[in-house]
Order: C-alpha cells, then sequence, then structure tokens
C-alpha cells in the first residue's frame, strides 16, 4: 500500500512539474562588442570581403539556446562560429589537409580558444573532415551573400537606414533554422527573399554548397545540394 502510495505522489509531482517554454529565435543581424578569447582580447567588425588561412575546430556544446545572432542551435545545421565577422555571414571552408569544401553560414561568436579562426558545428565538421584536433582551413566569404544578409535583417544597416518605423511589427517565417524575421514594416524584396533562401532560411535545409574533394565516410555526394 505504502508504495503504491508513493508511486501515485512520484506521478502526480512529474504531472505538475511546468514544462519548459519553448526557445524563440530572433535572427537579426549584429557585429557585436569586444570579447575575451583566452587571454586575448577580440574586436569584431564587418569585413564583407573576407579572406584567411588558419585552424578550425568542432565547436563545443553550449548551455547557450541560442547562437549570437539569435538563431536556435542546431548541431545538426550547417553553421559555424568566427571570432570577429559580423553576424551572419556566409563562407566556404576548404580543409587544407584534404581537399574537401563546404559554405557555412557562420551565427555566432568563437572559438573560445585564442589562435583558432573557425568553429564549425557537428554537422558541417564531419563533412570536412574535421575530428578532434585541428584543421588547417582555408576560408574565402561569400560577399555578396553576405550584403544581401545585412540589407534584410532586423539590425542591418541598409535596413536601419531605409526603414523608418511605421506600422505593427511583422514577422516572416525563416523556416529551418525555425526562426521569425522580425521587419519593422518592410517586408522583404524577391531578391532578398533569395538571399534568405541561400543561405539556409526559409526551408528545412541549411547550406552545404560544397563538400567537394575526397568524399568522407558516411558521407555522400548528394550532401553538396542545399538540405
Amino acid at each position: 500500500m505504502k508504495k503504491a502510495v508513493l508511486l501515485c505522489c512520484v506521478g502526480v509531482a512529474a504531472c505538475s512539474r511546468p514544462q519548459q517554454p519553448a526557445v524563440k529565435p530572433d535572427v537579426h543581424y549584429v557585429v557585436g562588442p569586444a570579447w575575451q578569447a583566452g587571454a586575448a582580447w577580440v574586436y569584431p567588425r564587418e569585413d564583407f570581403s573576407y579572406q584567411a588561412m588558419g585552424l578550425a575546430v568542432r565547436q563545443s556544446a553550449s548551455a547557450q539556446p541560442l547562437t549570437t545572432d539569435g538563431e536556435v542551435r542546431n548541431p545538426l545545421s550547417m553553421t559555424g562560429s568566427h571570432p570577429t565577422l559580423q553576424l551572419p555571414a556566409v563562407v566556404t571552408v576548404i580543409n587544407l589537409d584534404n581537399g574537401r569544401e563546404i559554405t557555412i553560414r557562420v551565427n555566432d561568436r568563437g572559438p573560445a580558444e585564442a589562435g583558432r579562426e573557425l568553429g564549425l558545428s557537428p554537422k558541417a565538421a564531419d563533412l570536412l573532415g574535421v575530428g578532434a584536433e585541428p584543421a588547417r582551413v582555408r576560408i574565402v566569404e561569400d560577399e555578396a551573400a553576405s550584403r544581401q544578409l545585412a540589407e534584410v535583417l532586423p539590425g542591418g544597416p541598409m535596413l536601419q537606414i531605409n526603414a523608418a518605423p511605421r506600422e505593427a511589427v511583422r514577422q516572416t517565417d525563416l523556416g529551418g533554422s525555425g526562426a521569425a524575421l522580425q521587419n519593422a514594416g518592410v517586408s522583404p524584396q524577391p531578391e532578398q527573399q533569395a538571399a534568405l533562401r541561400r543561405a539556409g532560411y526559409g526551408s528545412d535545409s541549411y547550406p552545404v554548397a560544397g563538400a567537394s574533394g575526397p568524399v568522407a565516410a558516411g558521407a555522400s555526394r548528394s550532401d553538396s545540394a542545399l538540405g
């Protein structure tokens, strides 16, 4: 009898436990303040023609549910982190050790360790062939795609200039990231909508415009399509 009462109490407690509210995305353009990577201070800045060579690492798990630019974290997305680039940005990443190439959306600050040029989501790291050790990579920004994101996302320099406040805030579904584009009375134009789709918004896919070169175990040529 006591056992039955105890089980009943446990069941009632489980049912009465409040559910965690769903995380709401707030996708926006951001440069952000200086931050500290290890012992070094890093100063984010706009750079739409960024090119560099350095070390890429797998992103470690984060307790924060949202990325720096307000996306819901997703280990299956083709995304990454960068110390200084404006967010979001679209970049091509080439693994100099195996020749593989992918395109990702940079949407977060990092890596936290100084001397690392790029952090990769688990999916992006797998496709690029990056394991537990850092990999030598070349990073080339897609200037046109990055500029278009800056023009259409809330907080972007072009949006601040062109969009005077009027009406109520509208929301446009950004699809695959589960995000909403909050736009003060301004709807994206067709070319801007196309830019969002190319960057992985507006569908259930994320950019994987690459995965060329030798194919990793478990990967296939089909991974080079958006999705």
